[in-house]
C-alpha cells in the first residue's frame, strides 16, 4: 500500500502541475513567468535545506527519540525563520540584479512560503520513517490543489505574477497545516532540546543535504543565471519548457522507476544479476520514453499553441532542445539507484559537483548572451554528467561505456526515424485549419511509424522486453538474457 500511495502522490502531482501549466500560460506573460521562475530558485535551493537537512538523517537512524524529533523540529524552524529574514533585507539587490520593477516584493513574498517548510520538514520524515505514505499523499494532493485553486482564481482576477505567489504560499500553508493536523497525537512536540542529539544529526544530515543541494543547484542556478543575463521574459521562456518536459518526465519515468528499483534493491548482492538487471531496465526506459520525448520535440510548436497560446511559440527551441536530452537521460536513469544500491551515493555527488562546477565556471566566464548560448550550456551539463556517470559505472560494476548504452540503440534509431517523418509530415499538413485535427495526425503517424521501424529493426528484442516485465511482475525477479 506504501508503493500504492507513493506512485499516487507522484502521479496526482504531475497531473496538477501540468493543468496548472496550461492555465496559467493562458493568463500571464512570459515575463510574469519568468519573474517569478528566477526568485523561486533562490527560495528552492534555501528550502532544501530547511527541509532535508534532518530528513535523511531521522529517516536512517536506527531508534530516534522524541528528542532527536523536537530538535530537529526547532533547529529547522529557526533556520527557515532566518532565512526568511535575510531574504527580506536583501529583496531589494534582487531587484536590482534582475532590474525587473517589483520584484523585491515578489522575492519578499515568496520567503513565508521558505517560513512555512521548518514546520513541516520533522514531521514529513517521521511519516516516511512510520511508513505513512496515505498521509503524505492526501496532504500533497490536497494542499497543492487548494493552492492551485487560488492561485488560478487570483490569475483570471489579473493578480498577474503575483498569482504565482499566491499559489506557493497557500501550498505551503496547507501542506504545513494539514500534514500536522494528520499527524499522529504522539508526534507533538515537547519543550526539550538536544545539542548532543543535535550533533549527531549533523554528522549525517551535513553530508546527505549538500549532495542533495549540489544536485538541484544545477538547474536553479541555470535558471537564475538566465534571469540575471537573458531577462525575466527569456526566463518564463526557459522555465516554461523545463515544466513541460519535467511534468512529462515525471508522469512517463515515475512508473519505469516503481517497476525496477525494487528489484535493483532486491539483487544488489549479485553482480552479474546486477548488470543484467540494469541493462534491461536501460532498454525498458528508452523504449518508452524516447517516442513520448522525441514526439513532444517534433510538435512542440503545434502542442505548444493549442496548449500556452501563440505568445509562448518562443519556448519552442527550448522544449526541441530539452527533449532530446532524452538520449542522454533515459539510459541513466537507474545510474543513481544503481550506485545508491550499492553503498556508494558518494559517487553520485562526485558526478553532481562536476557538473555543478562546470555550470558555474561557464556562466560566470562567458555569460549567457543569448537563447542558443543558454541551451547550449544546457546541452554541455547534460553531456558531462553522462560522461562521469558513465565513468563511474564502468569502476563500480564493470560495464564498459558501450555496454551501458547498447540497449538504447535500436529505440533511439526508432525513436529518430519517427521524428523525422514527423516533422517532414508536419511541414506537409501546415496548412490545415485544425490543430488538433493536426496534433491528431501527427501523434498517429509518429506511433505507427516507431512501433513498425522498433518491430522491423528488433522484434525478438521487443518481444524479450515484454516477457520481462511479466516476469517482472509475477516474481519480481529477472530471467536470464535480460541483457540482450
Amino acid at each position: 500500500m506504501s508503493l500504492f500511495w507513493s506512485v499516487l502522490e507522484n502521479g496526482g502531482l504531475s497531473i496538477l502541475s501540468l493543468f496548472a501549466l496550461v492555465i496559467y500560460a493562458r493568463f500571464l506573460s512570459p515575463a510574469e513567468f519568468g519573474l517569478v521562475a528566477t526568485a523561486l530558485a533562490f527560495i528552492e535551493l534555501l528550502s532544501v535545506i530547511t527541509g532535508m537537512m534532518f530528513h535523511d538523517a531521522l529517516i536512517r537512524h536506527p531508534k530516534p527519540t522524541s528528542r532527536h524529533y523536537d530538535t530537529a523540529l526547532y533547529t529547522t524552524i529557526l533556520l527557515s525563520v532566518v532565512f526568511c529574514l535575510a531574504i527580506i533585507a536583501s529583496s531589494s539587490k534582487f531587484e536590482d540584479l534582475m532590474k525587473e520593477p517589483g520584484s523585491a516584493e515578489i522575492v519578499a513574498a515568496l520567503s513565508f512560503g521558505l517560513a512555512l517548510t521548518g514546520f513541516s520538514a520533522t514531521v514529513s520524515a517521521r511519516l516516511k520513517k512510520d511508513f505513512l505514505f496515505k498521509k503524505l499523499a492526501l496532504r500533497s494532493l490536497i494542499s497543492r490543489a487548494l493552492g492551485l485553486l487560488l492561485g488560478v482564481a487570483a490569475a483570471i482576477w489579473g493578480a498577474g505574477a503575483w498569482s504565482l505567489v499566491i499559489q506557493y504560499i497557500s501550498m505551503s500553508a496547507f501542506s504545513t497545516i494539514i500534514l500536522w493536523v494528520y499527524a499522529p497525537r504522539s508526534y507533538t512536540p515537547k519543550f526539550q532540546f538536544g545539542f548532543s542529539e543535535l550533533t549527531e544529526l549533523l554528522k549525517f544530515g551535513s553530508v546527505s543535504v549538500t549532495a542533495i543541494l549540489v544536485q538541484h543547484s544545477i538547474k536553479r542556478v541555470f535558471v537564475i543565471s538566465c534571469g540575471i543575463y537573458l531577462g525575466a521574459y527569456a526566463t518564463g521562456l526557459i522555465n516554461m519548457a523545463f515544466r513541460l518536459v519535467d511534468t512529462l518526465w515525471a508522469i512517463s519515468a515515475s512508473s519505469i522507476n516503481q517497476v525496477m528499483l525494487p528489484v535493483l534493491s532486491r539483487i544488489s548482492h549479485d553482480p552479474k544479476l546486477l548488470r543484467r538487471a540494469y541493462q534491461t531496465g536501460v532498454k525498458l526506459s528508452c523504449t518508452v520514453l524516447f517516442p513520448i520525448f522525441f514526439g513532444l520535440a517534433a510538435t512542440a510548436p503545434v502542442l505548444t499553441s493549442l496548449l500556452f497560446g501563440d505568445k509562448w511559440i518562443d519556448s519552442t527551441l527550448f522544449i526541441l532542445v530539452f527533449s532530446f536530452m532524452i538520449i542522454l537521460q533515459a539510459p541513466r536513469i537507474f545510474a543513481f539507484p544503481l550506485l545508491t544500491a550499492l553503498g556508494m551515493p558518494s559517487r553520485v555527488l562526485f558526478v553532481n559537483v562536476v557538473t555543478f562546477t562546470y555550470m558555474t565556471l561557464i556562466v560566470v566566464t562567458l555569460g549567457i548572451g543569448s537563447y542558443e548560448a543558454a541551451a547550449g550550456i544546457w546541452v554541455g551539463a547534460e553531456v558531462i554528467s553522462t560522461v562521469f556517470m558513465a565513468g563511474q559505472l564502468r569502476k563500480v560494476t564493470s560495464m564498459s561505456v558501450g555496454l551501458q548504452f547498447k540497449n538504447a540503440l535500436v529505440p533511439l534509431f526508432s525513436g529518430i526515424t519517427m521524428f523525422v517523418l514527423v516533422y517532414f509530415t508536419k511541414n506537409s499538413i501546415q496548412d490545415l485549419n485544425s490543430k488538433y485535427l493536426e496534433l491528431f495526425i501527427l501523434v498517429f503517424v509518429g506511433v505507427v511509424t516507431y512501433l513498425a521501424v522498433y518491430c522491423i529493426v528488433d522484434l525478438r528484442s521487443l518481444r524479450e522486453l515484454f516477457s520481462y516485465l511479466r516476469n517482472l511482475r509475477e516474481k519480481g525477479t529477472l530471467g536470464e538474457g535480460a541483457s540482450s
